[in-house]
């Protein structure tokens, strides 16, 4: 009996005020339900080939209430986010420091408080959904990680140039 395919990557080096960028591909797994715990930074995914499909709760997760994104911006939060990961995915999963919020996702974090998971368009605008199908056309994670920090970091220095 097959187990599937796990794959995880890091890069190095990290791109800028990124705490980490990992990529991510999994096939042939049983699929389940991940339960995202809280952390001291926020989430930003960008997804390959389908949604991030989420929830507050397994249940909303895994029903036609399930929230779908292909960039996923999570802020800091208390309670789980429940994600339902199917039997095949692919992305590119950030730690962003929150002080690195305003300069790199344009809001600072305390924007993103709301809710568990937000849209990424709705924060980044539509440029990054270009991105996003740009990193998934390309094939390496070298290619795709230089290409996503190329876009998150495209502001970064102006931003900080007044900080000392």
């Amino acid at each position: 009996m097959s187990t599937g395919s796990r794959e995880f990557v890091r890069a190095t080096p990290r791109p800028g005020p990124i705490v980490s960028a990992v990529g991510y591909r999994t096939q042939g797994v049983p699929p389940t339900v991940h339960r995202g715990l809280p952390s001291p930074y926020l989430t930003l995914i960008f997804t390959l080939d389908g949604p991030v499909v989420s929830g507050d709760t397994p249940e909303q997760a895994t029903g036609p209430d399930a929230l779908r994104h292909d960039i996923v911006v999570g802020g800091l939060h208390r309670s789980p986010a429940f994600i339902a990961q199917p039997g095949h995915e692919a992305g590119i999963q950030l730690a962003v420091h929150p002080l690195a919020a305003r300069a790199l996702l344009g809001v600072p974090a305390s924007a993103l408080g709301g809710e568990l998971v937000t849209g990424g368009t709705d924060v980044l605008g539509s440029r990054a959904g270009h991105v996003r199908e740009r990193i998934a056309e390309l094939s390496g994670w070298s290619e795709r990680f230089a290409c996503l920090a190329g876009y998150l970091l495209r502001d970064v220095d102006h931003a900080f140039a007044g900080v000392r």
